[in-house]
């Protein structure tokens, strides 16, 4: 009777800590339901348009090199399990992963640039105090993928 009552408090209480942790890593994100947009005070509707396309256009450029990202490292991953390892394929292989990494971060910059130079110098303040925050989203998003 006793054990029993022990797995019972051990069941409730793991539950209860892992709900909590749930919670305070969603809370953490600092995601409101708007995105990039939610950090920014005072918005205009061409403004939030504009953020938008270009959001979308930087979008379509990271999902693609995102894409041959994993393509290459899948490749390295072949080349450096095989029997006989062909080092040059190899090297070459890992430059076109650094490259693309590089494309991929260029990318990232020029969005943030851009959507920038969109925003009022009160704006701005808030966009750059929230890098950081964005930062730590997708840190924690990719922990928990």
């Amino acid at each position: 009777m006793r054990q029993k009552i022990l797995i019972s408090a051990f069941i409730f209480l793991s539950t209860m800590v892992f709900s909590v942790n749930a919670q305070d890593a969603k809370s953490n994100m600092g995601c409101n339901g708007k995105g990039l947009m939610g950090h920014i005070p005072n918005l205009t509707e061409t403004q939030q348009t504009q953020i938008t396309e270009i959001r979308t256009k930087h979008m379509k450029i990271s999902n693609d090199l995102r894409n041959q990202l994993k393509e290459k490292r899948a490749h390295l991953q072949t080349l450096t399990s095989s029997d006989n390892p062909d080092q040059k394929a190899i090297d070459a292989t890992i430059d076109e992963i650094t490259g693309l990494q590089n494309k991929l971060m260029k990318n990232g910059t020029a969005m943030r640039m851009e959507i920038r130079s969109q925003l009022t110098d009160d704006q701005k303040v808030y966009f750059d105090a929230h890098k950081m925050k964005r930062g730590k989203a997708a840190k924690m998003r990719k922990m928990n993928n």
